[in-house]
């Protein structure tokens, strides 16, 4: 059974780690998760956040 992520947890941590530029596997790597679950939920921050922070999410991934 697929275990359950808790972004609301997750986001903040993952937006900063994005910002700073560290790769979606990185982050993948860091929080125990798989590399498609980060990048899936990068391109969802990207499609829901402000235009700036698109930007930054966009050049770490």
């Amino acid at each position: 059974m697929a275990q359950q992520i808790d972004w609301t947890r997750l986001d903040p941590l993952v937006r900063r780690l994005a910002r700073d530029g560290v790769s979606p596997g990185g982050i993948a790597s860091m929080l125990g998760l798989s590399r498609g679950a980060v990048r899936g939920r990068i391109a969802s921050l990207e499609r829901d956040a402000p235009a700036v922070v698109c930007a930054d999410l966009a050049e770490a991934a």
